[in-house]
């Protein structure tokens, strides 16, 4: 057949065939509109320094070569616009595909990217900066029933106990002028709000990788930095946009349309997996085990309904868009 020549033909020259079927966006630029798109969600507005902060956090934690705004300013803005549009039109204007009004603004005023040599970040990026050697006394507790030592200054909490449970451990630590830092990478908006107010950083723990974790910090407080890397032996990549994490919110949207694809025949799983390189460890939790079905549930977004954690990092997104 015509694909079996063309798959031998790409094969004998070094490259790997991918074999999808005839829809819009095929599988990369289908999927990686989230990149993108989820991307301009999470800013709302235009604001270099969210720019900047999403590319940092996607490359240092996410192991992407460029954030979403570098490579938009390498590629053209009014290039992605016409990718962006192209798929958001094929699939009947679902609103997950959707322009966003950053994207038609900067392209109606002419500033492209780099080629026109004015774009979203122009060329500027944060370098991270060195690990402050401080730390407090700190203890690490996955359980709430764990006593805290009367050294402690500072707990890290990576327990899965309930919001109520939380708050009022919280109340109690504070009492004691304990600082405290979680997990709240996979909490609603609305019980992120109620526990980010009772500690003084959140720690994407669940989406660390092999060396990197982002953290939300309220303020430049260096020692908690210093602490989270000697304490929990990963590099912190901090921010304070209370909008809530970055990389687990991208990374979630990229991988449930992964999903939706894949419920849709569009390519084999070992094709699409190749595509959605380098994260195999979403790729073994989304495309093994278990499947996980899709309902919508507002506009930018849909809710992946399967296995916990992934479910409430997808939740996690939602109550932070408008429904």
């Amino acid at each position: 057949s015509i694909s079996s020549s063309l798959q031998s033909f790409f094969e004998t020259h070094g490259k790997v065939p991918v074999v999808c079927q005839d829809r819009p966006g095929f599988i990369c630029n289908r999927i990686a509109r989230n990149f993108y798109g989820e991307a301009f969600r999470y800013a709302e507005i235009f604001n270099k320094e969210i720019f900047l902060s999403i590319d940092h956090i996607m490359r240092e934690v996410g192991g992407f070569r460029m954030g979403p705004f570098e490579l938009m300013d390498l590629i053209g803005i009014d290039i992605n616009l016409a990718a962006t549009t192209n798929v958001w039109e094929g699939f009947d204007q679902d609103p997950r595909f959707a322009p966003h009004e950053i994207q038609k603004q900067m392209v109606e005023s002419g500033k492209l990217g780099n080629k026109s040599g004015e774009g979203f970040l122009n060329k500027e990026k944060l370098v991270a900066s060195p690990i402050e050697s401080s730390t407090y006394p700190t203890q690490v507790i996955r359980s709430l029933e764990e006593k805290i030592q009367e050294a402690t200054k500072l707990v890290i909490d990576l327990s899965t106990s309930s919001i109520e449970d939380k708050i009022n451990f919280y109340q109690s630590l504070k009492s004691k002028k304990l600082k405290i830092l979680s997990d709240l990478s996979t909490y609603s908006k609305e019980s992120f709000d109620m526990l980010f107010k009772k500690i003084d950083g959140s720690i994407a723990y669940k989406f660390k990788n092999e060396n990197k974790v982002e953290v939300l910090l309220k303020n430049d407080d260096e020692k908690l930095l210093g602490s989270i890397h000697q304490s929990l032996e990963v590099i912190p990549v901090a921010h304070s946009h209370t909008r809530g994490h970055i990389f687990p919110r991208i990374i979630s949207m990229i991988f449930n349309e992964a999903k939706i694809a894949d419920d849709e025949k569009l390519a084999s799983v070992d094709d699409t997996v190749y595509q959605l390189m380098p994260f195999p460890v979403f790729v073994d939790f989304i495309f093994k085990g278990p499947l996980i079905t899709v309902t919508p549930v507002c506009a930018s977004g849909l809710l992946i309904q399967g296995r916990q954690d992934f479910l409430t990092v997808v939740r996690h997104f939602y109550y932070f868009c408008e429904a």
